[in-house]
């Protein structure tokens, strides 16, 4: 075997041969629940547990806040109803302008979609930018 022909850990492009191994179902998802606690894909857990090698800072996954998800993809579907009503309304009413209670639930909602944004990064496991 030559060096070319070795797998070198930290080199995820030389890891050419797959390993198969069969599992009940409930085996499965107790592996796979421990990758996700562990924070990192289930390859790189197989490999952990069978080689001893340490995961590759690619193959970690961000935490996700499942509630806080929750509560963003609910006000972004709260704001998608008020943007499809005042489509809806904009089509009827071509050539008048917009009344004012339109005009404040329009600004309403691009302040809540500007809100959304770090709430989102936070939930990806990233840093918001600070202004």
């Amino acid at each position: 075997m030559t060096d070319k022909d070795r797998m070198n850990p930290s080199d995820g492009r030389q890891r050419r041969f797959r390993i198969t191994i069969r599992v009940s179902l409930s085996e499965r998802l107790a592996v796979e629940a421990a990758a996700t606690r562990s924070g990192i894909t289930l390859s790189a857990y197989a490999r952990h547990a069978l080689l001893g090698a340490k995961p590759l800072r690619a193959a970690r996954r961000p935490t996700v806040d499942i509630s806080l998800l929750v509560s963003v993809l609910d006000r972004l579907g709260g704001i998608a109803s008020t943007i499809r009503a005042v489509s809806c309304m904009l089509s009827a009413r071509a050539a008048d302008a917009l009344p004012p209670f339109m005009e404040r639930d329009l600004a309403r909602s691009l302040t809540e979609l500007r809100s959304l944004r770090p709430q989102l990064l936070r939930a990806l496991g990233k840093r918001p930018d600070v202004p």
